[in-house]
């Protein structure tokens, strides 16, 4: 009989490599399918980009328009006018402060998304106005309501102002001081802002720039594609592998048994957290005396009599009942030294030519910067983060800031320069550096695998 040599990495070694192996390859498949996805929304969004804007199906009741409106829609659209996208239920809402927090500011050069249903809650300050029927055509955005049409033709726009979470988009006309926009249905949002956004941008002739900005999204996205694992050797198993995994769990569930066992033979307590006292042997108060007759003992006898009682009944220790003694956690000894320790110095916020405090160093898997800098913050170009009120302190060491960075209160928004700005949402957002191109989002920490 021939028998089996004992080799290095059989048994526990090979089944941990195994489950290794499966595990990685589980994690290479859901982030490459993630990947794939958004290359395919990137390139599919290119191609729309590129192309005219076309009409809306029939199934929304749009077409080319007419002088008598389009296939029933209660709006007059001239002649060669053509029909994107209808929104029933919108309401027409007016920004009562300009600045208030949470208001996303002007968006000269929109990247479409398809952000689904949006079920966010709207910035406070706003005030409904009218509500109706929405209508984007390649020329303007109409809403006809109860009062009556308004229209805002793309050429009157100075920007597009879209929530990230909330399906509010605001409308802001050049050379007016109030603010008004629409507030659509969370799931009409999406596809409506996709046809507005590509409408927008092709009718004031900045789709060159937009396809620019899309190929570098692609480019960077695919310098991020994701790598194949490594396949894991059995001889890199490490000695926990050695035990399974469910002689782990029991082992575990016996430990923690027979600490809790410990705790209640070394501490027992009441119901209610009171510690029990141990039964205590006293003898009762003594009674009064009354003198008695002595009486001799019996001959041959040396036991002592019993006490009496003034009755004649002999007298026992009583046993007092179990009490309920409440424990009380001795004092705390005094410290060694009474000196009060040193206050730390209060922190302040680093501004223009401070310092500031060391640079983090960034770690993990870098966030998509659709063209931002490099940064340790996060901070990318990439639509669909949130809104970065509060930049650290070291942002323009990876940034251009405008010279009154530091002096705005708003959010961070990329001028058409190529500088920031903390001025998003205000009427002053780079001012002398062209206009604001889009805003600056702090990008969602990636999703450990």
């Amino acid at each position: 009989m021939v028998s089996r040599a004992w080799v290095p990495g059989t048994g526990w070694r090979r089944r941990w490599a195994r489950a290794e192996n499966r595990r990685r390859l589980r994690a290479y498949q859901a982030a490459m399918a993630q990947w794939c996805r958004r290359d395919a929304d990137l390139r599919r969004l290119r191609a729309a980009a590129e192309a005219d804007p076309a009409p809306a199906g029939a199934d929304s009741g749009a077409g080319t328009g007419t002088g008598d409106g389009a296939r029933g829609l209660p709006i007059r659209l001239d002649p060669d006018e053509a029909v994107l996208a209808v929104a029933p239920a919108v309401r027409l809402v007016s920004v009562r402060a300009r600045h208030a927090p949470g208001t996303p500011g002007p968006v000269r050069l929109p990247v479409p998304r398809a952000d689904g249903v949006l079920t966010g809650r709207p910035p406070y300050g706003l005030r409904t106005i009218d509500g109706g029927l929405a209508v984007l055509t390649d020329r303007r955005v109409l809403l006809a309501g109860r009062i009556g049409e308004r229209e805002w033709p793309y050429r009157d726009l100075a920007g597009l102002g879209h929530h990230p979470s909330a399906p509010l988009t605001l409308l802001y006309k050049r050379g007016r001081r109030t603010v008004s926009g629409l507030l659509l249905p969370p799931a009409a949002a999406g596809r409506f802002r996709y046809a507005l956004d590509l409408a927008y941008v092709a009718a004031n002739g900045r789709r060159p720039a937009l396809l620019a900005r899309l190929d570098g999204m692609i480019e960077e996205h695919a310098a991020a594609r994701p790598e194949r694992p490594a396949t894991a050797s059995a001889a890199a198993a490490p000695r926990w592998a050695l035990v399974p995994d469910g002689a782990l769990a029991v082992g575990g569930s016996l430990a923690v048994t027979a600490l809790a066992v410990a705790a209640v033979l070394l501490h027992p307590s009441g119901p209610d957290g009171d510690r029990l006292a141990v039964p205590v042997l006293r003898p009762s108060a003594p009674a009064p005396v009354v003198p008695q007759p002595e009486i001799p003992a019996p001959t041959g006898s040396s036991a002592p009599p019993e006490p009496t009682s003034g009755t004649g009944v002999p007298v026992r220790p009583a046993v007092e009942p179990l009490a309920r003694v409440r424990s009380t956690p001795a004092p705390a000894s005094p410290p060694a030294s009474t000196r009060p320790p040193t206050p730390a110095a209060p922190s302040t916020p680093a501004g223009p030519g401070s310092a500031g405090p060391a640079t983090p160093t960034p770690t993990g898997t870098p966030a998509p910067l659709c063209g931002a800098p490099a940064n340790p913050y996060g901070y990318t170009y990439c639509p669909g983060g949130t809104y970065v009120t509060s930049p650290d302190p070291g942002v323009c060491t990876y940034f251009g800031c405008v010279d009154d960075f530091w002096t705005a209160a708003g959010y961070l928004v990329l001028c058409e320069d190529g500088a920031i700005s903390l001025a998003g949402g205000t009427s002053t957002a780079c001012a002398a550096h062209g206009g604001v191109r889009q805003p600056v989002y702090a990008a969602a920490p990636p999703a450990v695998g």
